[in-house]
């Protein structure tokens, strides 16, 4: 779904075992974007909340890439609704901030290694 997420995990072997750490801290970091849409299922978030849960599902379960797609999709939810989520124009923000932030967290880690 979000391409440039996708090239760069391939390229860090996100999935590798030795990444664990990366996985966990991308997923949480993704995670804790979309938390605030947790408790909002009563204002019309319904989508946005059940997408939060998930995200913060795969985050525990050190599924990265996963908890990433669920946190963009809460995002999309609660900015625009379910008409939104079919125009993969409305992911681009988020999606931009995820490769931005895994990259940042890959620098961060491989320069304490």
């Amino acid at each position: 779904m979000n391409d440039a997420l996708d090239r760069l995990a391939s390229e860090l072997h996100l999935d590798d075992a030795a990444h664990e750490r990366l996985r966990l801290v991308f997923g949480h970091d993704c995670v804790e974007r979309v938390r605030h849409l947790l408790d909002q299922s009563i204002d019309g978030c319904g989508h946005a909340a059940v997408s939060a849960t998930y995200a913060v599902a795969k985050a525990l379960a050190g599924r990265a890439r996963e908890a990433a797609d669920y946190a963009a999709y809460a995002t999309v939810y609660a900015q625009g609704g379910a008409p939104a989520v079919a125009e993969r124009e409305s992911f681009a923000t988020e999606f931009a901030w995820q490769a931005e932030r895994l990259a940042a967290l890959a620098r961060a880690s491989l320069s304490t290694t």
